[in-house]
């Protein structure tokens, strides 16, 4: 019950009821009601909890759990010759949780789930297909979980939507647009690096291929994906993401581009133009990226394409 979780997190992270309540602004007394299952708590308080504990919404209330998945925790766990203790340490429970969840004897969180698959150094997704339990992946991605969950999560950009030029849409439900034989899908090379002087789609610069809805490509322009590297877009792209990229020395104001930067690797950056000045605009957390600008005339400046999706990397 939502009391008990609470209790038992607060408890892990060793914290007093007192220090809880001060915390996210409730009296002592609350939160004793609220841990022994006598007084629910508002949306606001369970927000609240969630961010202090690094927890889910989903996990304090319980409405993500998934059954009977338990054992393949304790396989996986015993076959990588780590202790129930270590476990439970790493991923925020107590040892006899951790024996319940692997002992089937209660459903666990998929939020907690995916935690103990990524401390197995892997995804979710990944897990279950090791012992079978993912389902069918069609035979396009050579039974890899992974690129198939990435391909299903892919944000597409959509001119007809209205998604502005400066944002690159992030959502979009494609589950039921995939035909079964794939015939309406094209793999797109993804690349390596971006330099001067050096075929983008050279051989040894393709590192793979993604499979892409046909319906997202324009037959008469190339793409391919690029993977971001470092923090200087972590706002709009987290690192690993796999942008696909229009090839187009054109770009609009505010849209997000690869430009090439004195013969450098190319970057990805938001582009202001204005005459002959072009403006290069990090979208980071880290203050140590700041917005640059070069004279189209003097500086050495190519734009190679425009993103038109971001597949996340979860």
């Amino acid at each position: 019950m939502l009391g008990d979780k609470i209790k038992d997190l607060r408890k892990l992270k060793k914290i007093t009821q007192q220090k809880l309540a001060k915390s996210i602004g409730l009296s002592q007394s609350s939160i004793g009601m609220i841990e022994s299952n006598k007084q629910g708590a508002s949306n606001e308080t369970l927000v609240k909890l969630a961010k202090l504990f690094d927890v889910t919404v989903d996990y304090l209330l319980g409405t993500d759990e998934i059954e009977n998945i338990g054992y393949i925790i304790k396989e996986e766990r015993e076959y990588q010759g780590i202790t129930q203790k270590e476990l439970s340490d790493a991923v925020g429970i107590n040892e006899n949780e951790l024996a319940k969840y692997e002992n089937n004897e209660a459903p666990i969180s998929q939020f907690l789930a995916k935690k103990i698959a990524n401390f197995f150094d892997m995804s979710f997704p990944a897990f279950l297909n090791k012992y079978g339990l993912y389902g069918d992946i069609p035979s396009q991605f050579n039974g890899d979980a992974d690129w198939y969950e990435s391909f299903k999560k892919a944000a597409y950009y959509d001119a007809n939507s209205n998604t502005t030029p400066n944002k690159v849409a992030e959502s979009s439900d494609i589950y039921e647009t995939i035909n079964k034989d794939m015939s309406n899908v094209i793999n797109i090379p993804i690349v390596g690096v971006v330099r001067a002087g050096k075929p983008i789609l050279a051989q040894d610069n393709i590192s793979g291929y993604l499979p892409t809805l046909k319906q997202f490509i324009d037959n008469d322009k190339d793409y391919f994906y690029l993977k971001v590297k470092g923090d200087s877009m972590n706002q709009e792209f987290k690192e690993g993401s796999l942008l696909l990229i229009e090839k187009t020395p054109c770009i609009e104001n505010g849209q997000i581009g690869v430009v090439l930067i004195d013969g450098m690797e190319a970057t990805v950056k938001k582009i202001v133009k204005n005459e002959n000045m072009i403006t290069l605009i990090p979208m980071s957390n880290n203050p140590e990226y700041v917005p640059k600008m070069y004279d189209i005339k003097k500086d050495e400046i190519q734009i190679i394409g425009v993103v038109k999706q971001a597949t996340k990397i979860y």
